[in-house]
């Protein structure tokens, strides 16, 4: 009681292993660590509480698809390059994002990002291009030899609460 810890709940999963993972949380925490994992898509809804995901290092295949549907509560990401999503969809209501896309961008990638009722920040990564983000600050020279990813961005006109925070060149 107030503060005190909870039940939980700590699960480790094989990195040589192709594995889809879903998640429904209702009423708690949880904190994923997903770096080096062999993770081909993930669907993460949650209500009423948090939830942090970090990618320390980059997955050993870029994921197909990440989303993140969640109301009434918050999340944070660290490092989302790392896991490199063909499709990255985040749609959440009546909370905070912190949606940290920096890391090892190793493919192209559609991002749509939803919200309502809520406030956030997205952190854009170094050496990629960035189309459809009225913010987006210009990609840095680069060899033609060697194309850098590019991140879309979908309904980008929903971003009135979110702070775009460029790279530091």
């Amino acid at each position: 009681l107030f503060g005190g810890k909870g039940p939980e709940l700590t699960v480790f999963l094989p990195a040589d292993t192709r594995i889809a993972l879903e998640a429904d949380l209702r009423e708690g925490g949880m904190e994923l660590e997903l770096g080096g994992l062999w993770l081909v898509a993930a669907d993460l809804r949650f209500e009423r509480g948090g939830v942090v995901i970090e990618v320390d290092e980059p997955m050993r295949e870029p994921m197909e698809r990440l989303s993140f549907h969640g109301s009434m509560g918050g999340f944070a990401t660290a490092s989302l390059g790392n896991a490199s999503p063909a499709v990255l969809e985040v749609d959440f209501s009546m909370g905070g994002m912190n949606l940290d896309l920096t890391g090892a961008w190793r493919r192209d990638a559609v991002i749509t990002v939803r919200s309502s009722m809520g406030g956030g920040a997205i952190h854009l990564p170094d050496d990629v291009s960035i189309e459809g983000l009225k913010d987006a600050p210009p990609a840095p020279p680069g060899s033609p030899e060697v194309p850098r990813p590019v991140l879309r961005f979908t309904d980008s006109s929903r971003l009135d609460d979110i702070e775009i925070r460029a790279p530091r060149r």
